[in-house]
């Protein structure tokens, strides 16, 4: 049984006779009867009384009629709901955002795109870069924004934007009054730093290695804005992205650049390799990727 059989055949019942059917279908009318007379065959039952004037439902005829009206129905929604979702009227994508990614670059992101797509569903899940791979890799999410320090065959890397990194201190640090500083300067520095589920911990704790050092860990948190409030108080100082600076109001607070290129933060989506991406999220990959490169950071 294929969806054109149940179709001319409920075109039959609606027209109560084959003559109008044809008519409507724009086929002759032994074609039609030829189909419906296939459909008997395949489903070895007759569902139409030929016997009167008028024909009429067999009961098997009335059980196909009215689960063909369903099947016939249930088709239009998948095409309604297809055709919404490729012009973009409905959808739903799942985000995981690392905390700092999510506060530094996405509010403005995701409050724009809802604007211009309204009944497109943005769902986020908040969690450390560790976490929302794990997500990711498991179906929960669709796409996670993360450092991504190290490539994974099942995995594609979009590219969106680098960000310096830089040292936060209290204004009254000795180190406050340097132009810029190199990681070895800061070897005998006390850290405030994320926990180390973080990619930012790592990639703090990996410099620092280089320079035969490991940072001295005074107090750790999954808060940016604790441990800046913490090195504004005057204890230890902190390794951060430079555009925190922009969201920040402490009065004590000062940024000095790290001369050295491999202290920045390259952020990236991260998705699934090989799985298909839906038309709202390629909308959004594309949407952040033009409204991300319009940020520009510099710590000179």
């Amino acid at each position: 049984m294929d969806i054109r059989q149940l179709k001319y055949f409920i075109a039959v019942v609606e027209n109560k006779g084959f003559s109008r059917a044809a008519e409507t279908l724009y086929l002759s009318q032994s074609t039609l009867s030829k189909v419906v007379k296939s459909l008997e065959d395949e489903l070895d039952t007759t569902l139409l009384d030929r016997s009167n004037k008028q024909i009429e439902l067999t009961e098997t005829g009335k059980i196909v009629y009215q689960q063909g009206l369903q099947v016939l129905h249930s088709l239009d929604n998948i095409t309604n709901q297809l055709f919404d979702i490729e012009n973009l009227k409905q959808g739903h994508i799942n985000i995981g955002l690392p905390p700092i990614s999510g506060t530094l670059y996405f509010p403005e992101i995701i409050k724009t795109f809802t604007d211009m797509y309204p009944r497109i569903d943005l769902q986020i899940y908040e969690a450390g870069a560790y976490k929302v791979k794990n997500a990711l890799l498991d179906g929960t999410v669709d796409i996670v924004v993360s450092m991504e320090l190290e490539s994974e065959a099942n995995l594609d890397v979009i590219p969106l934007i680098n960000d310096p990194l830089v040292v936060y201190v209290n204004q009254d640090h000795p180190l406050a009054q340097h132009a810029s500083v190199s990681l070895n300067d800061l070897k005998d520095e006390s850290f405030i730093a994320l926990t180390s589920d973080y990619e930012l911990r790592k990639k703090l704790v990996y410099e620092c290695y280089k320079y035969h050092f490991k940072p001295s860990i005074q107090m750790e948190s999954t808060q940016w804005d604790f441990i800046l409030s913490m090195v504004n108080e005057g204890f230890g100082i902190a390794v951060m992205p430079y555009s925190l600076s922009s969201l920040l109001n402490f009065e004590k607070l000062t940024t000095v650049p790290i001369d050295d290129s491999a202290m920045s933060m390259d952020i990236n989506f991260v998705v699934k390799s090989h799985k298909p991406l839906s038309t709202p999220l390629k909308t959004f990959i594309e949407y952040t990727k033009e409204h991300i490169h319009s940020m520009k950071f510099s710590n000179t």
